[in-house]
């Protein structure tokens, strides 16, 4: 990689945990309503400027848009979740980690992926174990309370989700970028993607808080006190995915990019440790360190 794509994907691996970080203060799908809504007001002049385009995309691809943004809504359901009812620092590695974990596998299995080595095989099993020691306390606390409750549950949500959206995603893209009457390019149809989900997202969570008193009631409460910050962290979700894909084209191999961006993963969780106060114990600290070792091994190898 360029020096150019090492600085987009640092500032994005911060803005990243940044957002995290913030929602975890605010955890309820009203704010993640706020947030989106504002990110798709900023993406707005993009599907302006290209609004010919969406008269030229086939059913398929609005079919596929739909499911990536049902999927998308389930990660973020699922991450609100997590961190109501626990720590942002055992609820993000996992979210992030499971789905590096599982969708080559998902490939594999459908004969599109590519075999796994050596390095990938040793990298999983890492991560595996890490996922298993990251909720303890001590090395001996190996109980089924810290895996069977409702924080395991919506983190297991938000990485399903993440891994169905990112299994779409890969296939869209594909689609839009083999349609000759649009031509734009992978980096021009990574962008209209990216502008198109994050509408039809915002769509799919608007949809959700009309049938939910709760979040009704948490929008008219942030609407009310939040100020700007669920504004600007729309702002902030929505720039550290426009940054990686700035980062693509100076990227001898995008699987550069892909290991290098889970450098959010220690950042998150260590933002969580200071400015969040949560506990520090020595098998989260060897987790985290473990799950990025893994994490880079797989992307790597």
């Amino acid at each position: 990689m360029t020096i150019t794509a090492v600085l987009l994907v640092i500032i994005s691996a911060f803005m990243h945990a940044w957002w995290n970080l913030r929602s975890k203060r605010s955890p309820s799908v009203a704010f993640f309503f706020i947030a989106m809504v504002s990110s798709s007001i900023a993406l707005l002049p993009v599907l302006i400027y290209h609004y010919n385009i969406l008269f030229s995309l086939p059913p398929e691809v609005w079919v596929l848009l739909a499911l990536s943004g049902a999927s998308l809504f389930l990660y973020i359901f699922g991450l609100a979740g997590a961190y109501r009812l626990g720590d942002m620092s055992l609820s993000y590695p996992v979210i992030r980690a499971l789905p590096v974990l599982l969708v080559p596998v998902y490939f594999l299995f459908i004969g599109k992926g590519e075999q796994i080595g050596w390095l990938g095989l040793l990298g999983m099993s890492i991560i595996g174990v890490s996922c298993i020691i990251i909720p303890m306390k001590n090395f001996r606390d190996l109980r089924l309370k810290n895996y069977a409750n409702m924080q395991s549950f919506f983190a297991l949500l938000a990485a399903i989700g993440t891994c169905g959206y990112s299994i779409i995603d890969d296939e869209t893209i594909r689609v839009l970028g083999q349609l000759n009457q649009i031509n734009l390019g992978k980096t021009g149809s990574s962008t209209i993607f990216w502008v198109l989900q994050s509408v039809i997202t915002t769509v799919w969570i608007g949809m959700y808080i009309l049938f939910s008193s709760k979040e009704k009631e948490s929008l008219r409460r942030l609407l009310q006190h939040s100020g700007w910050h669920p504004m600007l962290t729309g702002l902030i979700l929505s720039a550290s995915y426009g940054l990686i894909l700035l980062a693509m084209p100076y990227a001898s191999n995008v699987s550069y990019i892909v290991a290098f961006r889970q450098l959010s993963i220690p950042i998150g969780a260590i933002l969580a440790m200071i400015a969040l106060k949560e506990a520090r114990y020595v098998p989260k600290l060897v987790a985290l360190a473990s799950i990025f070792l893994g994490l880079m091994m797989v992307c790597l190898g």
